[in-house]
């Protein structure tokens, strides 16, 4: 990718795609049996690779030992390492997979329902539409027009400045790094997605999550 070669080429040993792979390259060298390796990044025939010379780190190298065991270890035993609550997936399980179908089973019929009263509506967006159309070429190059309670204005909106872009224009040899100090606090958004019983990570039977919606439940 173009980000992480610009990344390595600007920033060298302490970009952020260097350290990503140092430690691969550690375990390269281990398996290979060297005192040192090469990490090479490529972008197009046009701008020569960018090859960093990595020596054998033995503090490193001990430390991937140790925890690669310790994975290894959890093999063996079928047990699972600590959560982690930003990477794994949350099953519910015992009282609050009762919870959980219900209300999964209640968000699938409010997601048909809202799919039925979509294909409802495009038709009639379709001929608003249509009618806007008509609607504009009688007004001809008037900016406003009013008649029959029906009132329409016509404007331009300014594009945004691509801040960015200019700086980059401006100033093209900027630290990326810089330009993160200035970065807003991140905001947390949430994304639901449906799946159907083919594509679920976690299987499941839609007739027993709709089935759960039978009775009553009391949270």
């Amino acid at each position: 990718m173009e980000v992480n070669f610009r990344d390595a080429q600007q920033n060298g040993t302490k970009s952020k795609v260097y350290r990503r792979y140092y430690y691969q390259v550690q375990q390269q060298i281990v398996v290979a049996g060297t005192n040192e390796g090469y990490l090479s990044f490529y972008l197009n025939d046009k701008e020569p690779p960018l090859d960093f010379l990595i020596k054998k780190n033995d503090l490193v190298i001990d430390s991937l030992i140790i925890e690669g065991q310790k994975f290894a270890d959890h093999l063996l035993k079928n047990q699972p390492p600590a959560t982690d609550i930003d990477r794994d997936i949350f099953i519910p399980s015992g009282l609050e997979i009762d919870q959980w179908n219900v209300l999964a089973a209640n968000y699938h019929s409010a997601e048909e329902i809202i799919k039925d009263f979509a294909s409802k509506i495009k038709p009639y967006e379709k001929q608003q539409a249509d009618i806007a159309k008509n609607l504009l070429k009688l007004m001809g190059d008037y900016a406003q027009a009013e008649s029959s309670g029906l009132r329409i204005n016509r404007y331009l909106t300014q594009g945004n400045v691509d801040y960015k872009a200019a700086l980059m224009a401006l100033h093209p040899d900027v630290d990326p790094a810089f330009l993160e100090t200035f970065r807003k606090k991140s905001t947390e958004r949430t994304r639901f997605t449906l799946k159907g019983e083919e594509k679920a990570q976690v299987p499941f039977s839609m007739d027993e999550i709709m089935s759960s919606t039978d009775g009553d439940f009391w949270f």
